[in-house]
């Protein structure tokens, strides 16, 4: 049972009141919104991300398929353009040995990255063959040595001939220069520094000491990131949503703000003579 006092200014807290009631309704209304959002977002709970580069960068990728690419990173190869290729942004592609040259303009769909997976996708065993990799169209005339200064100034020189803004480069590499490169990669990191270009790597199996030594070249303008592991193709992602724990809380809150609502501890009405 709910009490009153009379008070004899009562008529003074009647907009006071008027208030808190709205205030009230308004916060049962918020709670059961919570509720029909919260419910609807756990049927479909996927969060996508855009790996490796920024969503609002312009980006380059800069693909490493020189001898020391062994099989065991093809995989790895695979799905990192397949992540890219899903991440709906835009990019060129810069593919290098010992040479490099332009596959894809930037500003390319990614989803044109997604051609290219199959050939780092192992073909099952059969027959008694171990699984086995395609093909691809460089590995007979352009896998030969490695020079990722090439792929670096390359991708650099692009980025200044069109005019990119916001450009990022990725590069996907072992990081195992050739040692008659090495004075060049330093002069082509200066030079990215000097053009303000960040670059992301993408190692894949990399030795600690060409990571260690990437790390200094690139600096602060940096980030070096080891390649997902075979058959991991981050992106997309799926993961249940604890619906039981949030239906309980917004339940139960809901029920705290109608009892306030609905069962005030104190009645205020006018005394006599008022």
């Amino acid at each position: 049972m709910s009490a009153s006092l009379p008070l004899a200014d009562a008529p003074t807290l009647k907009r006071l009141a008027l208030r808190t009631r709205v205030v009230r309704i308004a916060v049962v209304g918020a709670i059961a919104a919570t509720i029909a959002v919260a419910f609807f977002a756990s049927r479909h709970p996927t969060t996508t991300s855009h790996p490796y580069l920024p969503a609002s960068s312009n980006g380059i990728v800069v693909l490493d398929l020189s001898a020391s690419i062994s099989t065991d990173t093809f995989s790895q190869i695979g799905d990192a353009l397949h992540a890219l290729s899903t991440s709906g942004g835009r990019y060129g592609l810069v593919v290098f040995s010992s040479t490099a040259y332009e596959a894809l303009p930037p500003g390319t769909p990614a989803r044109e990255l997604g051609s290219l997976v199959p050939f780092f996708t192992p073909e099952p065993a059969h027959n008694g063959f171990a699984a086995s990799f395609p093909v691809n169209p460089w590995t007979q005339d352009f896998s030969l040595g490695t020079s990722i200064s090439s792929g670096l100034n390359l991708a650099r020189s692009i980025v200044a001939r069109t005019g990119l803004t916001h450009a990022s480069l990725l590069l996907i590499s072992d990081l195992d220069d050739d040692p008659g490169d090495l004075r060049r990669l330093a002069n082509a990191a200066l030079a990215l520094h000097r053009a303000r270009l960040p670059v992301h790597v993408v190692a894949l199996s990399a030795s600690t000491e060409d990571e260690r030594l990437f790390s200094k070249l690139l600096g602060s303008r940096g980030a070096i990131s080891e390649a997902p592991a075979p058959g991991t193709r981050p992106g997309a992602t799926h993961a249940p949503a604890p619906i039981v724990l949030i239906v309980i809380v917004d339940v139960a809150a809901l029920l705290l703000a109608a009892a306030e609502l609905l069962f005030p501890p104190l009645l205020v009405r006018a005394g006599p003579g008022t």
